[in-house]
């Protein structure tokens, strides 16, 4: 689910630091190439679950369509519902289906479902949750069920066109219903992370106004063992830690880690919504089997949505890489401008976040793009023969030039940036049919990835012109207390609005109101900030 919020400007800045960077320098160890794979007969689809074995992919549930439409009654309607298994073999190219029908009502439901958290253990795939429509009550509804299935019999029988109803096994609790989350495993305990619960038709005026919904972020991680036994999938030692701040998102991306130490953990990636206002989280938070805590000195910039992920481990460097391919975002590079768009858009940006052995942690910027709008709701599909840990972390020491990594398939395509309130007859996207080849490139003679320096900025810097442009709000963090004086200027150099402090600011966080003259439509304004020795700058350019 991926509702926007109606705002109506643009502010484009970018950000010179007068002094050093940040350690991370710019890295030039690979690149990635994407190509295109074209398999007859494959259709589109979005937020869908699915395994795989002898490089064979099953595909269960997600949409049909594309970004949901604002009308409630047109939004996540059962047409969309993807009512069909699917195999794909990438290397035949080669594809096979059966109708979920043929399975008990409560299973098929639950399997058309969309943004079901799901996990493949061996050979079984774990599905939980998801938002769908009842068959009986015709409802919204989040499901509180957990299905496995069994990967390798169920592709077997759908090629061979045989029944598949003996390789699904269901069980349902309450702690269950969650759509938006993510399932993991860390050693031998399954990991059920922040989500929701969604009950009604969606409505973007909010709950107040019919019709009405229900709904209430999980706030948690919900960790349990699960036992297959020959009833069926077992629950057992279900705890659940509870953290209304760092953990109250959805939509969100999680990779799995490997440690320097060799240990297995986790890692969440921004996601929405904030309390206060409908933007996503810029912050990271690291999760083992003994706590979670958020990442400190850094936030992310590009790709605060669900799509393609892809987790390497380099051992010898002690790195752990993260790579995003496209989705949204609150932030996108135009020319090396790096632009803040309030409607958060779709995004072409391919980006990194690179963790090194002491935790900190530095994001950079691919010098390529994805080909179009795609990636929000798009899956990243490991290749069956790459090197990797058990958590499906791929051992970079190990990749070859030319490696294949892995495929990305499906998606939303959008046609523009912003598409959500010009959207209503839902002709302005669609759910993507596209499938590209993830390839490894070994020491690429340019520089292809660009260090954001923003990322690493103790400084948290953060602009919002409001009030018709005659405010600006500005947003930041001090390490220590220093005075401080904030200037905006004009193209011709006439100052619009000032803030001085003689005295010492206090360390931590703070918020200001500038009263400044209003600021002018596709004009450029200089803001130099200086805050005790170290001086900013920042290029804000205002768009309707």
């Amino acid at each position: 689910m991926i509702p926007y919020k109606a705002l109506h400007h643009l502010l484009f800045f970018t950000l010179f630091f007068l002094l050093p960077l940040s350690s991370h320098g710019q890295k030039n160890d690979y690149s990635i190439e994407l190509e295109a794979l074209d398999i007859q007969e494959v259709g589109g689809l979005q937020s869908y679950a699915f395994g795989q074995s002898d490089g064979k992919w099953l595909i269960i549930g997600g949409r049909l369509d594309g970004l949901h439409r604002r009308q409630p009654f047109a939004a996540f309607d059962e047409a969309g519902h993807n009512r069909t298994l699917m195999v794909i073999d990438p290397i035949q190219k080669k594809k096979w289906t059966s109708e979920t029908d043929q399975l008990p009502i409560a299973i098929s439901e639950q399997l058309h479902s969309t943004n079901m958290q799901f996990f493949q253990d061996g050979n079984h795939l774990i599905l939980v949750g998801g938002y769908g429509i009842t068959a009986q009550k015709k409802e919204h509804v989040t499901y509180d069920r957990l299905t496995v299935v069994q990967v390798r019999e169920c592709i077997d029988a759908i090629i061979q066109k045989k029944p598949i109803e003996s390789y699904f096994k269901q069980i349902s609790a309450p702690f269950l219903a969650v759509t938006g989350g993510k399932l993991s495993r860390i050693d031998q305990r399954f990991y059920l992370i922040g989500g929701h619960l969604f009950e009604g038709q969606y409505n973007p005026m909010g709950p107040e106004n019919g019709p009405g919904f229900i709904q209430e972020y999980s706030n948690s991680i919900r960790s349990f063992q699960l036992l297959q036994t020959a009833k069926g999938p077992k629950i057992e030692d279900y705890q659940e830690v509870r953290d209304t701040v760092l953990l109250h998102r959805r939509d969100y991306n999680m990779l799995p880690q490997m440690t320097p130490n060799g240990e297995e953990a986790l890692q969440l990636f921004s996601g929405v919504f904030q309390y206060e206002v409908d933007l996503p989280y810029h912050s990271t938070v690291f999760i083992d089997s003994k706590k979670h805590q958020k990442t400190p000195g850094f936030r992310q910039f590009y790709s605060h949505y669900h799509c393609p992920v892809i987790p390497i481990y380099s051992s010898n460097k002690g790195e752990m890489h993260h790579l995003f391919l496209g989705g949204i975002a609150h932030y996108y590079d135009s020319s090396g401008v790096l632009v803040q768009e309030e409607n958060v858009p779709f995004v072409r940006s391919i980006s990194r976040i690179i963790r090194n052995r002491d935790g900190r942690q530095a994001e950079f910027l691919f010098k390529d793009q994805m080909p179009a709008l795609l990636g929000a709701g798009g899956e990243f599909i490991l290749a069956a023969d790459v090197p990797k840990y058990r958590n499906g972390v791929i051992k970079m020491d190990e990749l070859r030039d030319g490696q294949l990594l892995g495929y990305i398939y499906g998606g939303i395509a959008s046609t523009e940036k912003n598409i959500l309130f010009f959207h209503d007859e839902g002709n302005m996207s669609q759910a993507s049919k596209s499938i590209f080849k993830v390839l490894f490139r070994k020491n690429p003679e340019t520089q292809t990835w660009t260090f954001n320096p923003s990322s690493t900025s103790p400084f948290n810097l953060e602009l919002f012109p409001r009030a018709h442009r005659k405010k600006l709000d500005v947003s930041f963090q001090l390490q220590e207390s220093v005075p401080i004086q904030i200037t905006i200027k004009d193209e011709q150099g006439k100052i619009r609005g000032k803030y001085r402090k003689k005295n010492p600011l206090g360390s931590g966080s703070h918020e200001l109101s500038l009263r400044i003259r209003k600021m002018d439509y596709g004009s450029k304004y200089h803001v130099y900030i200086q805050a005790g020795k170290t001086s900013y700058e920042r290029i804000l350019i205002v768009e309707d």
